[in-house]
């Protein structure tokens, strides 16, 4: 993971770079069914409104995930099984099952500090 994040005054902006490399999911390794290493983008930023309406600190924030709207998979889960073929070779495969992350996303916050 790198973070880059850059504060002055009431605003703050952040981007974030997260790379994960490739996942195995059966314990044979098998190649075609593991998971392919991807990077991930994200990025935010807030600004803070002090003494809102002689309230308190109010701040709003946005949050982009996936800025990049990369499809990827975020985890699997696999088992492998072993068979004799007819030529009395043995045989290992597997299968696997995906989780897919979520494609780009959109977060906003509204705070109201009071204290």
């Amino acid at each position: 993971n790198i973070v880059a994040d850059y504060a002055k005054g009431d605003l703050r902006l952040t981007g974030r770079v997260r790379f994960v490399g490739k996942q195995y999911v059966e314990l044979y390794n098998i190649d075609s069914l593991s998971i392919d290493p991807f990077i991930v983008l994200s990025a935010s930023a807030s600004y803070t409104f002090k003494n809102f309406l002689d309230v308190g600190n109010l701040t709003l924030s946005g949050r982009v995930d996936n800025l990049l709207d990369k499809k990827y998979e975020t985890a699997a889960y696999g088992e492998n099984y072993a068979y004799e073929n007819g030529s009395g070779n043995v045989v290992v495969e597997g299968w696997a099952g995906y989780f897919v992350a979520a494609e780009r996303t959109f977060y906003t916050q509204l705070k109201l500090q009071m204290f």
